[in-house]
């Protein structure tokens, strides 16, 4: 099927070599999607090599999309490798790293005293640190010290406004002990639904917290009203791609809200966890470029997508707005200071965007290939909104279900439930539920959703009588 030979007296791994050899022949459109490759066994005696070394090269292209695996069956190639033989040039040296947790491989915490948990795969490690001694002789992160930190400089080089305080934290508990700072325990919190909201689910549990409420699916009729009708403090906003929310909305109606949190005085706290991620769109129309009478608080998570279980960026603070004491915070973790080293050499080599371009390119295939499943085995009557670029699918249900007790069973059975507490504040009852297809393969998404859809059906059998 491939035609190709390996180069013994290279510096490159053979494994590599696989690899960027097989990747060649796709991307020059040499076979058709779904054709079956060659078993790891028989690549291996026709290379002469160990199995195990097939096996890194599969797993890299199944990584970065290029092939998918059917349990039982073998390898095949991707249906979506095609759209993205333009993108020879794609240079993806260094993969992003996953905490997920996983119970079949190895991991490695890198936790540190004051930091949430921070475990990464030990195969991510590897690999990773075999390309950095073949391609540099591990010279990358000794040459990298902190007054050359890309990550850093970024965050030092922030534009914000005149007399505009930005405080810059590192991991979620020096974030959190910013944001508690604002609030009191007379105030209230109008929240976004859904959302990516762990930091109001955290204040949440705070002693002396705030009055919390969530407002689900707002359009801007909807957000008038509520306002004209009720006294709130804050507005709790979050920028998900993959809903319609707030933050999408033009530029005349941020205006217009921002016209009003004036008038009624109440700030808007809108956090931005998809910073990278959404580079190409214009900022101009941003809430806090938009703003000209100090109304928005901007949080700035700058690795959480990328690089879940780093959380380093910033908050900005309108002029006069707060008496927070400006904080310096150092990384605390070998895990902090590992993977913002990492994110600071895809930054100087332009590898941050390439790799941005194939994730979106990955999560498109699988928002395809989601979409048309649920469509598929669910309910006709069921609604879907989703994005190409978005992490999640919003399921909306005919009508509101007891959503403590449906997830309660449906965890036990399927992998691809989001935790539904990090987007709803407080709702027993709903007739939404987030899908997170981002960490899972095809072949896990179809057996997934054809297993939720039973388990669904099961569900409103019983609870309908």
């Amino acid at each position: 099927m491939f035609n190709f030979e390996l180069d013994r007296n290279a510096e490159q791994s053979l494994y590599r070599q696989i690899y960027e050899k097989i990747k060649e022949e796709i991307l020059e459109n040499r076979f058709t999607p779904d054709t079956k490759m060659p078993s790891i066994r028989k690549l291996a005696s026709e290379l002469e090599v160990n199995p195990e070394t097939v096996v890194k090269a599969y797993n890299i292209l199944e990584a970065e999309n290029y092939i998918y695996k059917k349990e039982g069956s073998g390898s095949f190639i991707s249906p979506a490798s095609s759209e993205i033989k333009e993108n020879k040039d794609i240079d993806r040296r260094l993969r992003v790293l996953s905490s997920k947790e996983d119970g079949e491989k190895s991991l490695i915490n890198f936790s540190g005293i004051f930091s949430n948990e921070e475990i990464i795969k030990s195969y991510d490690i590897n690999t990773i640190f075999e390309e950095v001694w073949f391609l540099k002789s591990g010279g990358i992160f000794s040459a990298l010290n902190s007054e050359e930190n890309e990550l850093q400089k970024l965050i030092e080089q922030f534009p914000v406004k005149t007399g505009c305080q930005k405080n810059q934290y590192s991991g979620t508990d020096q974030l959190d002990l910013i944001f508690f700072d604002l609030f009191s325990e007379s105030d209230f919190i109008l929240v976004e639904e859904p959302g990516e909201i762990d930091l109001i689910k955290r204040l949440s549990k705070q002693n002396k917290s705030p009055s919390i409420e969530g407002i689900e699916d707002i359009n801007f009729d909807k957000l008038m009203s509520y306002l004209e009708n009720n006294k709130i403090d804050y507005l709790f906003l979050n920028s998900v791609p993959s809903f319609e929310n707030v933050c999408s909305w033009s530029a005349d109606k941020k205006k217009s809200l921002l016209d009003l949190a004036h008038m009624l005085k109440f700030k808007i706290i809108v956090v931005d966890s998809y910073y990278f991620w959404d580079e190409d769109k214009p900022k101009d129309e941003s809430f806090y470029k938009i703003d000209k009478k100090n109304t928005v608080i901007q949080i700035v998570r700058m690795t959480r997508t990328l690089f879940p279980g780093l959380d380093i960026g910033l908050i900005v603070f309108p002029d006069g707005q707060t008496q927070i004491e400006n904080k310096e915070f150092n990384l605390n973790s070998a895990g902090d200071h590992l993977i913002s080293h990492l994110l600071s050499y895809y930054i100087s080599t332009s590898y941050l965007q390439k790799r941005i371009k194939i994730l979106k390119h990955t999560l498109k295939n699988r928002s395809i290939i989601s979409k048309n499943e649920l469509l598929a085995h669910m309910p006709e009557e069921i609604k879907l909104e989703t994005s190409d670029s978005g992490f999640y699918i919003k399921i909306i249900l005919p009508k509101k279900i007891n959503i403590e007790n449906f997830l309660k069973r449906a965890k036990r059975n399927d992998i691809l439930l989001a935790d539904q507490n990090n987007f709803y504040y407080n709702r027993k009852e709903n007739n939404n539920i987030i899908f997170s297809y981002a960490a899972v393969d095809e072949f896990t998404i179809r057996q997934g959703i054809i297993r939720f859809a039973e388990i669904y059906r099961k569900f409103i059998k019983e609870n309908s009588i």
